[in-house]
C-alpha cells in the first residue's frame, strides 16, 4: 500500500534523476527524493520493504520447492485474521492496524491543517462542484487538445470526482512521463490555445497561475500529493515553468531580477539548475548594466596563497 500524501510522481521524477551522470544533480535529487517520502512518513528503507514486497508477489515459482513454499505462505495468508480492533474491525496483524491508523491519523492532520484554504476555495467558488470545474483557461486548453486526449477518468460509484474531468495520456504523453512531450500537433494546439508569454514576468505569472490553480483543486479534493491538473494544463504549466526559468531571454533589468530572485531560492523547481540560472544572469548583467559582451569580461584577479 502506498502512503497516503505520497506524491508518487514527483518521487518518480526526482528518482530517475538521481541516475543523471551529472554528479551534483543526482546528488540533489536523492536529497529532494528523502524529503518526498519523509513528507509521507516514509524512507527509503520503508520504499525498499515495499519494492520488495511486490517483487516477491510477481516472481514466478522456479522450482517444486518454491512451489511448496509459495503454498504455505498462501495458506498461512489465507488464514482467519488474528487481530480485532476495539470497534469490532478484524485485521490480518496488529502491524497492519497500527499502520493504517497512522496513515489515516496523518491525513486527518493534513485536512486540518489545511482547512482554512479549503474553506477560501469553497467560498470563492460557491460549491466544490463549481471549483472542480474547469476554468476559462482549463477549458481553452481542454478544448484545444481534445482530438489527443485519451482515456477519461471514470469514477468508482459515490466519488466525488467528476467523470470525465481527469484524463490518463494526450498525444503519447502523460505528466508521468519524465521531460517528454505530446505529438508535435498537439503541443502546438496548447502553445496556440492561449498567448504566449513574452518576458520573464509573463511567464512567472502564468506558472503561479497554474500553480495557485492546481492547489485549488487539491483543497477542492482534500487530496494533498500529486498534481491535481489534467494533462492540457498540466503539460502547459511545464511550458511556461522552462519560458520562465531559462527559455526565454534577459532582456531587461526586470528579467534579470527575476532570475536572480530564482537563482537566490533555488527551490523553485526540484530540476532547477541554478548554475545555469546563474550564467545567464551574469552575461545579462554585463550586457545589461556593465554594456560588455562575453569578448569583454575581465578575468578574475590572481590571489596569492
Amino acid at each position: 500500500m502506498t502512503a497516503i500524501g505520497l506524491n508518487t510522481q514527483r518521487l518518480a521524477k526526482l528518482l530517475s534523476l538521481a541516475s543523471s551522470a551529472n554528479t551534483a544533480e543526482a546528488l540533489v535529487a536523492l536529497a529532494k527524493a528523502k524529503d518526498v517520502l519523509a513528507e509521507a512518513g516514509m524512507d527509503f528503507v520503508a520504499l525498499g520493504e515495499q519494492l520488495l514486497q511486490q517483487a516477491d508477489r510477481a516472481k514466478p515459482s522456479r522450482s517444486w520447492g518454491d512451489d511448496a513454499v509459495r503454498a504455505a505462505k498462501a495458506e498461512q495468508e489465507a488464514r482467519p485474521t488474528t487481530y480485532t480492533a476495539d470497534d469490532g474491525s478484524v485485521w490480518e496483524s496488529k502491524t497492519a492496524y497500527d499502520r493504517t491508523c497512522a496513515e489515516r491519523a496523518r491525513y486527518e492532520a493534513e485536512r486540518r491543517h489545511h482547512a482554512p484554504e479549503r474553506a477560501a476555495v469553497l467560498q470563492k467558488y460557491g460549491s466544490e462542484a463549481a471549483a472542480l470545474a474547469r476554468d476559462a483557461r482549463e477549458q481553452a486548453l481542454h478544448d484545444a487538445a481534445l482530438p489527443w486526449l485519451e482515456g477519461p477518468f471514470v469514477p468508482p460509484p459515490g466519488a466525488r470526482s467528476p467523470a470525465g474531468r481527469w484524463h490518463s495520456e494526450m498525444g503519447g504523453w502523460s505528466d508521468s512521463v519524465f521531460r517528454g512531450h505530446p505529438v508535435d500537433g498537439c503541443r502546438a494546439a496548447i502553445e496556440a490555445a492561449l498567448p504566449m508569454p513574452r518576458t520573464v514576468r509573463e511567464a512567472m505569472e502564468e506558472t503561479r497561475y497554474w500553480e495557485g490553480r492546481d492547489a485549488e483543486l487539491r483543497h477542492a479534493l482534500e487530496i494533498w500529493g500529486d498534481y491535481q491538473l489534467d494533462l492540457p494544463a498540466r503539460y502547459r504549466l511545464e511550458t511556461v515553468q522552462r519560458l520562465y526559468e531559462y527559455d526565454l531571454p534577459i532582456a531587461s533589468v526586470d528579467d534579470l531580477h527575476l532570475r536572480l530572485q530564482l537563482v537566490a531560492a533555488d527551490d523553485e523547481s526540484d530540476l532547477f539548475d541554478s548554475q545555469r540560472c546563474a550564467t545567464d544572469c551574469l552575461d545579462a548583467f554585463e550586457r545589461l548594466v556593465l554594456n560588455v559582451g562575453k569578448a569583454g569580461r575581465r578575468k578574475p584577479a590572481a590571489t596569492t596563497p
